[in-house]
């Protein structure tokens, strides 16, 4: 993601390498362990918290490269970039359900283009 010319090129290889891997032929579908844990039971708690646990890395490496984003003049400084992480981690949360579900790697793409393109809404003043 660092060498991604700029924050939102870096947010859509991101989403564009999770799509694929998420919607592979010859896989099966989405990521069975999120959503494995994602009921919570006791019996795999330690497993939810090890994956919580990752997600939650995973989100402070998209908040430093936003943060990257603002200082190299690509994302206004005043941008919310903290919802901004939110919702692309939401979208990305959403791939893998979208593709346990049996969406296919073009449907994913459709929704990570949908997304791609509310970039503008959380600062009319961001780049595109």
């Amino acid at each position: 993601m660092k060498q991604a010319k700029t924050a939102k090129v870096a947010i859509e290889l991101l989403m564009y390498d999770s799509a694929k891997r998420l919607a592979q032929p010859d896989k099966p579908s989405g990521c069975m362990l999120i959503t494995a844990t994602m009921n919570g039971s006791k019996q795999i708690e330690e497993v939810y918290h090890n994956v919580q646990e990752k997600r939650q890395n995973y989100q402070a490496i998209l908040l430093k490269r936003m943060q990257q984003g603002i200082e190299d003049g690509d994302i206004a400084p005043d941008a919310p970039i903290h919802a901004m992480v939110d919702f692309y981690i939401t979208v990305i949360n959403g791939l893998t359900i979208q593709a346990c579900d049996g969406a296919n790697l073009d449907r994913l793409n459709q929704v990570i283009l949908n997304s791609i393109q509310a970039w503008p809404i959380f600062n009319g003043s961001i780049a595109h």
